[in-house]
């Protein structure tokens, strides 16, 4: 057996394929229930409500790199396991005792056929088949391929280091601006979703956020450009998954909203794992410049979709 700090140098790239799988399950059983509660819940603030709830695991995505090596260093595997398990089962207390059974009070108008099992894989195909749905699962599909968390928080600080060779301080600097867009841009976005248009506000970050990652790309070493840029990034590449979960809420059908959140987040996990390969494969053939500029194009394809697929609203549908 190796010394904590032998184990922690190897710590993100050692760990069981089957303990990812299984936690992958785990993680989209707890979203897809999650996000259908909450979209529920409050349906006139569902924009600010979603983006509260991507920016917390935002924030934990960030924090959480940061703390379990230095628990892996200092105490080895098994105390950051019993770490990592003590937060769990916290947060699991604190689900039950502060939202106690939270669809007993909607089971007579919402989500009763998911619970009953009337029709359910019928009208779960004739969900999948409205237009506006499954414009929406496509457009997410091609738009993971420009999302912040699994393509560019992966793939950034590798251009930054590799392709411009910046210094360590520089680019801790940009990666930290841009880790900060992604905590207050999906607030800022929500919230402005709800004031204006949960559609228009998603198409305008599609735009705006290819348009970022361009910018980015060909700003040469200039460390200010790299920096607003990657504040732009962080900002919109981030809020994406949110403002799509705003604008797909608005379209589900009563009685179909925990499905409808199952079927979206199974998309958007596999298709995802598949455009990490893709980008990385880019990358390697063709550089950094190309990976980002194909990044830029599926946040524009999936604009393009959303535009063909959906409809204005006159008003958010309480789908609850």
């Amino acid at each position: 057996m190796g010394e904590p700090g032998q184990h922690a140098s190897v710590g993100s790239r050692v760990v069981d394929p089957s303990l990812r799988k299984s936690t992958r399950h785990a993680q989209s059983l707890l979203h897809s229930d999650g996000k259908a509660f909450l979209a529920n819940r409050y349906p006139k603030t569902r924009g600010t409500t979603l983006s509260w709830h991507v920016t917390a695991g935002n924030i934990g995505t960030l924090l959480a790199p940061l703390l379990m090596p230095s628990i892996i260093a200092t105490y080895g595997w098994r105390a950051a396991f019993w770490t990592l398990s003590a937060l769990l089962v916290t947060t699991t207390v604190a689900v039950a005792v502060w939202l106690p059974s939270p669809w007993r009070g909607l089971t007579s108008t919402n989500d009763s056929a998911d619970q009953e099992g009337i029709g359910f894989w019928s009208r779960l195909r004739a969900l999948i088949r409205q237009r506006p749905v499954f414009a929406l699962l496509v457009a997410g599909s091609v738009a993971a391929g420009g999302q912040g968390i699994g393509i560019v928080g992966v793939y950034t600080p590798g251009y930054l280091h590799t392709s411009l060779h910046l210094s360590a301080i520089s680019l801790t600097v940009i990666l930290t601006l841009l880790y900060a867009g992604a905590v207050v841009g999906p607030i800022l976005m929500g919230s402005l979703a709800d004031r204006r248009s949960h559609r228009g506000v998603l198409i305008t970050n599609y735009g705006l956020g290819a348009l970022a990652l361009l910018l980015f790309v060909f700003s040469g070493k200039d460390i200010l450009s790299l920096s607003l840029f990657g504040i732009a990034i962080g900002i919109f590449s981030y809020s994406e998954l949110s403002l799509r979960q705003t604008v797909f809420s608005d379209y589900l059908p009563p009685g179909m909203s925990r499905a409808g959140f199952g079927v979206f987040f199974t998309a958007s996990q596999s298709i995802g794992a598949l455009w990490i390969a893709i980008i990385g494969i880019t990358v390697a053939d063709g550089g950094f410049r190309d990976a980002f500029i194909l990044m830029a194009i599926t946040f524009l394809a999936a604009a393009l979709i959303v535009l063909w697929g959906t409809h204005k609203r006159p008003a958010t549908r309480d789908n609850s």
